[in-house]
């Protein structure tokens, strides 16, 4: 598509940016801005009349030379709220829950974790957290603001719990053998902050691993996938 063809308010901008808030550094540079779009994807309103007063904000797309973390400098925590109202699932497709039991095979491979605690950053509804504790034979803790009691089983596994808040410091007294972060970071303006800390967590004991998962952003530039890029 020629970039004239596009509507006014997708422009393609150039020049630095602020610095990385994954590794901090400084060569950054800009590349796409979208203006006036909602400041949450997954947020489910009540009528067209909600859905029409949404909050929206703009958009930039920056890279950074140092380490290729893809991120918007405009961003403004104040305007995040992960309420009950954010809906992620994606667990009633069979073709996901079949990703899901392919991704914990290959986790657990090799790995005891039975009876063990896993802990998932950013659980969502708490789709994985109890397929995996399920497969494991573990306790299972999910920690996210936007987490709600009864989607799924709470007896998976060896029983699981979640917490209606953010990951902080005073979760380090938890003794997880497994760290998982799926799709949390995405969601994130000062990634380093929760990489820090997890990477605390796993110091603190022996024996423990992680997990990650993030959106392909080489597939979602070499796609177009405008739908995958948000606030």
């Amino acid at each position: 598509m020629d970039p004239q063809d596009l509507p006014p308010h997708v422009t393609f901008p150039s020049g630095p940016a602020s610095p990385c808030p994954a590794c901090g550094g400084t060569e950054t540079r800009r590349f796409y801005r979208l203006e006036s779009i909602p400041v949450h994807s997954c947020v489910l309103l009540k009528d067209a009349q909600s859905a029409r007063e949404f909050p929206t904000a703009d958009l930039e797309l920056a890279a950074c030379q140092d380490c290729g973390f893809l991120f918007n400098p405009l961003f403004d925590e104040a305007r995040i709220d992960y309420s009950e109202d954010y809906e992620e699932t994606q667990g009633y497709s069979g073709t996901f829950r079949a990703f899901l039991d392919a991704t914990i095979a290959n986790q657990l491979a090799n790995r005891d974790a039975a009876g063990a605690l896993i802990l998932e950053i950013g659980c969502g509804r708490g789709d994985f957290l109890e397929q995996i504790c399920r497969a494991a034979d573990a306790r299972g803790i999910g920690i996210d603001p936007s987490s709600t009691a009864g989607r799924v089983d709470p007896t998976a596994g060896r029983g699981l719990r979640f917490l209606h808040e953010e990951y902080s410091e005073k979760h380090l007294a938890l003794d997880p053998r497994m760290i998982a972060c799926r799709h949390t970071l995405e969601h994130l303006y000062r990634v380093r902050d929760l990489v820090a800390l997890i990477r605390k967590h796993l110091d603190a004991g022996q024996g423990r691993w992680t997990f990650f998962e993030v959106p392909d952003s080489l597939r979602i530039l070499n796609e177009g996938a405008f739908w995958d890029v948000y606030y």
